[in-house]
């Protein structure tokens, strides 16, 4: 078992869940967006994170929170 992942994994989820509490009026999809959980290509369509790992996912999400 990849314990970096899993521990990516348990901070994303708790990231994801406090911006539910912080934004009740969000969509679920919004709120991936919005957190830098999914991105978009330069023609605005969603890029598959499927092979992304979740440390940078992590890294991106973590980032875009030091924005706002």
């Amino acid at each position: 078992m990849n314990t970096d992942r899993l521990d990516a994994n348990r901070l994303l989820l708790k990231v994801l869940s406090d911006a539910v509490e912080t934004y009740p009026e969000q969509r679920f999809g919004q709120l991936l967006l919005n957190l830098g959980v999914v991105t978009l290509d330069v023609q605005g369509n969603i890029q598959d994170p499927f092979s992304e790992e979740s440390s940078v996912t992590l890294r991106r999400v973590q980032k875009m929170s030091e924005r706002s």
